[in-house]
């Protein structure tokens, strides 16, 4: 196991953090920064597009007023996303706040703030997916750079752009790193903070990735719970690979990927600024600063391995999830979703009893739970606007 700073310091620090957080992350900026993201008038942050031009200035604006070094090429923050014939795709968004003595190393937090544009169907304006996490990250980065906290590591807030075109963005800065890729000794990814599983489980959040890392589960663990937060600690496959996160993953870099999950609006022009719950949202990204500020002040860097997933706390919830969405269902959900959902609640609920998960039960819990949130969100699209409202 890696050392630990000596814990009174750790705890002093932390409080002063989250004391310091309460103050900064507030629910009127995270909203004004979703708002003028998701704004129509950005006609949905497609790559290329004057939409995404005005939402990365109003990024870098934001950054630069909080001190933050431009960290991408040729001393500006900018990173300009090459196809192989040479082409422009894109731009990601570098920022880096410098350690506070001699630099151990380099923890990225990262957020894509491209989305999928305009079509027949009208605007996308993408305020969860994914002006929610770029709220966020804001928010962080001006907290951290207002604190300047003793941190031994730099930080390096990265805004990705070409998420939705298959994580181009930040595949391309992994291959094509503006810092050099074997200081980075973690990645904290934030994809969709502003709702929830169905819009039914406010200040609950999945954390996925700490199957490939101890010593993240241990600092993601040790991260205090703001009142109202609960943390889902599941296997990445759970989600599979569908964020930023990825590329740094299969560079055997440890990562921990927040996200509130899928809704009704998922992908649809309702997902606008007007239903975000801002007050789950500065929770959570209170936790989430918190858990960063653990690892980049951590003695040591966190070590990648893979690790047997804890398949009875994945277990324990999905239980929990099937069973807040048959007690409380989508209005409308047909009775075969929620004979789906009854069967794995007992389904889960044996295996918490038998006090172990096997490999095929974990198989079965990955499988039904991922068929269930996908039929859940079809019905839900498919189904008059009236009644899903």
């Amino acid at each position: 196991m890696p050392r630990h700073r000596p814990a009174a310091f750790l705890a002093l620090l932390f409080l002063t953090l989250f004391a310091s957080a309460e103050e900064k992350i507030t629910e009127k900026e995270l909203r004004a920064h979703v708002e003028v993201l998701a704004d129509p008038e950005l006609a949905g942050r497609a790559p290329g597009t004057d939409g995404s031009r005005k939402a990365a200035e109003y990024i870098v604006g934001e950054m630069d007023s909080y001190g933050l070094e431009p960290a991408g090429e040729g001393e500006t923050p900018y990173q300009t996303i090459l196809a192989t014939g040479g082409a422009e795709r894109g731009r990601n968004l570098c920022f880096l706040l410098p350690a506070t003595g001699d630099s151990q190393g380099v923890v990225v937090l990262g957020a894509h703030y491209d989305h999928l544009g305009a079509g027949p169907e009208g605007v996308f304006t993408g305020a969860d997916d994914n002006a929610s996490g770029v709220a966020a990250l804001l928010e962080i980065a001006e907290l951290f750079a207002s604190s300047r906290e003793d941190r031994p590591r730099d930080v390096l807030f990265l805004a990705f752009d070409c998420e939705e075109q298959g994580m181009l963005g930040s595949t391309y800065w992994v291959a094509h790193p503006t810092v050099p890729l074997d200081r980075v000794e973690a990645m904290v990814c934030l994809d969709m903070l502003g709702r929830s599983v169905m819009d039914r489980f406010p200040g609950c959040v999945f954390a996925f990735g700490t199957e490939w890392s101890e010593d993240m589960g241990h600092e993601l663990k040790e991260t205090p719970r703001p009142k109202g937060v609960e943390v889902w600690n599941i296997g990445t496959e759970f989600v599979g690979p569908r964020s930023d996160f990825l590329a740094f993953g299969l560079k055997r870099i440890p990562y921990v990927f927040f996200t509130t999950g899928t809704h009704e609006d998922y992908h649809t022009p309702g997902d606008v600024a007007e239903e975000v719950d801002v007050d789950s949202m500065a929770k959570l990204a209170r936790f989430i600063a918190t858990f960063t500020e653990r690892v980049a002040s951590a003695e040591d860097a966190p070590r990648f391995h893979w690790m047997r997933p804890n398949g009875l706390r994945e277990a324990e919830v999905v239980h929990g999830l099937v069973s807040r969405l048959t007690e409380d269902p989508p209005p409308g959900t047909p009775d075969w979703q929620l004979g789906i959902a009854s069967w794995l609640k007992r389904r889960s609920a044996r295996m918490i009893e038998r006090g172990r998960v096997g490999v095929l039960d974990r198989a079965t819990l990955i499988a039904t739970t991922q068929a269930l949130t996908l039929t859940l969100l079809q019905r839900n699209r498919s189904g008059p606007t009236e009644e899903r409202k």
